[in-house]
């Protein structure tokens, strides 16, 4: 039996399975969306680093003090403090009272996605 495109199109995105294996559908999430906060961290200090830009990320923050920003750059006199996160991430309390306790002291901090990339490569250019 031949269905009509519609119907088709319609059984196909409610199937679970075709020829008895799963179906996957490919993420159609824009890709902001789809970006680890692991892969845009490595994305940004791959563009700190193209741009001149001294980095520090504390990698076993198990021993560290809970909340300090995921990245820490310098260029020159130009400090910058960055917590990153994913498109859904969540600033923790610890992380909120690290941001404003630099803030306080003067310092930039920012809290970054993936959707913010052209911002992120202005404040980096």
């Amino acid at each position: 039996m031949k269905l009509d495109p519609t119907t088709e199109a319609r059984v196909l995105a409610l199937a679970t399975h075709i020829d008895g294996k799963p179906v996957q559908m490919p993420d159609t999430r824009p890709v902001a969306e789809r970006v680890s906060e692991a892969d845009f961290q490595a994305a940004v200090i791959e563009l700190a680093k193209a741009n001149g830009w001294k980095h520090f990320h504390v990698y076993n923050s198990r021993k560290s003090v809970a909340g300090w920003p995921d990245l820490v750059l310098v260029r020159g006199p130009t400090l910058l403090f960055m917590e990153l996160k994913s498109h859904d991430g969540v600033v923790e309390a610890d992380q909120q009272n690290w941001i404003e306790a630099l803030t306080a002291a003067g310092q930039a901090v920012y809290i970054v996605r993936p959707r913010d990339w052209m911002q992120i490569e202005a404040m980096l250019k």
